[in-house]
C-alpha cells in the first residue's frame, strides 16, 4: 500500500465516518491528525532495533584526501556499524567523541574514528596518504510524504503500520477496546517484523581462522 492507501484502511478500521482522505496534504482537523498519525507510525516502527533493518542497511565509501581527518558523512546516515569500519584495508578503532586522542598520532594512516556531534566524521590520525573510508551503515529511517510514497516494509506485514496508528487514534479518542486490539496486533507484527527483516545471526559458525 501506498501513503494514501495506508491513511485511508486507517480510516476504514478505525470506523471513522465519511470517506478520505482523498490525499495526504491540504488536509484540516480529523483527517490532517490520521494523515500524521500514519506518518509518525512508520517512523515509530522503523525506530525499533536500533533501525538495524535490512532495508536501512548502506555500504560505506568515501575518499579520503591526505591530511584530511574530517570527512562528510553519507546524508543519510543514522549510525555506523562500529565493528566494521577500516581506512583501506586496516581496521578502524570506534571511539566516543570525547574519547579520541586530542594529540596527533605517530602513525602514517589513521587508527581510530570517531563520529562528532556536529555530524563529522573524524579519522585519528590524519593519513599521510590518500585512501578510502570503507564499512558499514544504517541509514535513516524513510518518512512518507506523497500520496504514491511505498513504504519499504513487504506488503504483508504493512498492516503493522495500520494497528501502530489505531494506537494513535485510540488514544486520543479514548477509545479503550481499539487501543487494546492495536497494541496486541501491533505486538504480533513487530515480533514478524524482528523475524524477517533484521541481519540474520548465524550461530552456527566457529571462529574465523
Amino acid at each position: 500500500m501506498n501513503y494514501l492507501a495506508l491513511c485511508q484502511t486507517t480510516r476504514q478500521r478505525a470506523g471513522m465516518s465519511g470517506t478520505g482522505p482523498a490525499q495526504v496534504t491540504g488536509n484540516s482537523g480529523e483527517m490532517a491528525r490520521l494523515v500524521d498519525w500514519v506518518r509518525q507510525a512508520w517512523i515509530e516502527l522503523q525506530g525499533g532495533h536500533r533501525g538495524e533493518w535490512n532495508a536501512l542497511w548502506r555500504p560505506l565509501d568515501l575518499a579520503v584526501s591526505a591530511g584530511t581527518a574530517e570527512l562528510d558523512p553519507p546524508a543519510d546516515l543514522n549510525h555506523l556499524v562500529r565493528d566494521r569500519l577500516y581506512f583501506n584495508d586496516r581496521e578502524l578503532g570506534w571511539h566516543a567523541w570525547r574519547d579520541l586522542p586530542r594529540l596527533p598520532g605517530d602513525s602514517d594512516r589513521p587508527k581510530a574514528i570517531a563520529h562528532r556531534p556536529d555530524g563529522k566524521l573524524v579519522l585519528w590520525p590524519a593519513p599521510k596518504d590518500a585512501g578510502t573510508l570503507l564499512g558499514e551503515y544504517y541509514a535513516t529511517p524513510q518518512v512518507l510524504t506523497n500520496d504514491a510514497d511505498e513504504p519499504w516494509l513487504p506488503r504483508h506485514l504493512q498492516d503493522a503500520i495500520v494497528y501502530q496508528a489505531l494506537v494513535y487514534y485510540a488514544a486520543y479518542e479514548d477509545a479503550p477496546e481499539i487501543y487494546q486490539d492495536a497494541m496486541d496486533s501491533v505486538g504480533d507484527y513487530r515480533l514478524r517484523m524482528a523475524n524477517e527483516l533484521l541481519p540474520a545471526w548465524d550461530l552456527t559458525a566457529g571462529p574465523m581462522a
